[in-house]
């Protein structure tokens, strides 16, 4: 479990790294004793990772990927919302509109550019000075005079907008694959994304979408960006373009939503230091099944709110309670024979991680840090702990 003071996203790293090294671990070593399985002792397939939610699933890819673990995610994010494939949809952001500050610094950040958050910071600062159309992609020039920004990144910028200026004039006449293409070589973007250990289904995405920009029907960037955008908004099937499939030998994620009535040998519930707290009430809240509605009230300069608006916030925040109670209760109960659960020692306030200190299921040994603890059964695995090892409470 990671200590309590790690900011989420270290700690979803840690958990990610020593989740992988369990799973390398547990595989073909810890037996099974189901009758029904076709192996006495623990596959990839056997094991299920569940989240609350798929939005920080890549932090848990990158790590199984390190590992040299076989994985497939149900229900993901698709093709059209990897990484290298909203790099592209970017760039082509760019070239359609310099003036796309959100396009423009998520390229810069990319492996198109790779500038650091301080030389966008810089960046940024220019534009602000800018009298007429403020924008980071017209900043480049100015900052390029800036020494705050190391001389590598100015040179970096320097070609990013030489190249940037060619394809937008030659835009009107080539189709958008070859403006990817061009793009792809000039700034070693393969070679960059080869460099990460999962590389070669990066760069194969990549080679699929300037395929598909190639037939693309209009010769028009601008129509070929909204089309993609629409596919990242409905399409999450879509898969990379070399990938597992579900069937095969491969640790499955998913959503906890979309794993109820399922079932796993190994189950591992990471993230439990996530806080449960219930949102605090907005202007208005409804509850149309009683026809009741609650607001804040003018009280000078502030917002008060009102008794209706208490009342109908207690009432959600109680059934937002109770519906995460549900969803610890199933991801648990998916686990055939084995439950890991990862989260921070101590446990923070209103967690799943306190929910289940609070149960006061004695270790069998204290627990130490990275190490698995075995807890009434379950593995207990600690990414990190406070302060000395200390067991459960009895």
């Amino acid at each position: 479990m990671p200590r309590g003071d790690l900011k989420a996203p270290q700690r979803r790293q840690e958990e990610a790294e020593l989740i992988a090294r369990r799973l390398v671990e547990i595989h073909d070593t810890l037996p099974l004793t189901s009758a029904r399985r076709q192996s006495d002792r623990v596959r990839w397939a056997d094991c299920l990772l569940l989240l609350r939610q798929l939005t920080s699933v890549s932090v848990y890819e990158e790590a199984l990927v390190r590992h040299g673990i076989p994985y497939f995610i149900v229900g993901g994010r698709g093709y059209y919302a990897r990484r290298e494939i909203r790099d592209l949809v970017c760039l082509l952001r760019v070239i359609r509109s310099p003036l796309d500050d959100v396009a423009t610094a998520a390229v810069l950040r990319s492996p198109f550019v790779g500038v650091s958050l301080d030389t966008l910071a810089a960046l940024s600062r220019q534009a602000s000075q800018m009298t007429t159309l403020r924008c980071l992609y017209r900043a480049i020039p100015k900052a390029l005079a800036d020494a705050d920004i190391p001389e590598a990144e100015r040179t970096a910028l320097e070609r990013f907008h030489t190249l940037v200026e060619s394809l937008r004039r030659h835009a009107d006449r080539l189709k958008p694959g070859w403006l990817l293409d061009r793009a792809l070589a000039e700034t070693h973007y393969d070679a960059r994304v080869l460099a990460h250990p999962d590389g070669r289904r990066r760069l194969a995405n990549v080679r699929k979408l300037v395929q598909l920009a190639n037939t693309f029907a209009a010769p028009d960037v601008a129509a070929l960006v909204r089309y993609l955008e629409s596919l990242t908004q409905i399409s999450a099937d879509e898969g990379d373009a070399p990938s597992y499939s579900e069937a095969a030998d491969v640790v499955r994620i998913m959503s906890i939503h979309r794993a109820k009535g399922l079932e796993a040998p190994v189950v591992i519930l990471p993230d439990l230091g996530r806080g449960v707290n219930p949102h605090p009430p907005g202007l208005v809240l409804t509850e149309p099944a009683e026809r009741r509605i609650g607001m804040r009230l003018p009280d000078g300069s502030d917002w008060k709110p009102s008794l209706a608006l208490n009342l109908l916030h207690d009432r959600k925040a109680h059934r937002e309670m109770a519906e995460e109670e549900r969803l610890l209760y199933v991801a648990m109960t998916r686990a055939e024979e084995h439950l890991i659960l990862v989260g921070p020692m101590p446990p923070g306030q209103n967690t799943w991680g306190e929910w289940l200190y609070g149960l006061r299921m004695p270790f069998a040994v204290p627990p130490v840090e990275g190490q698995v603890a075995s807890l009434a059964g379950i593995d207990g695995l600690l990414v990190r702990v406070q302060g000395a090892p200390v067991a459960a409470p009895n």
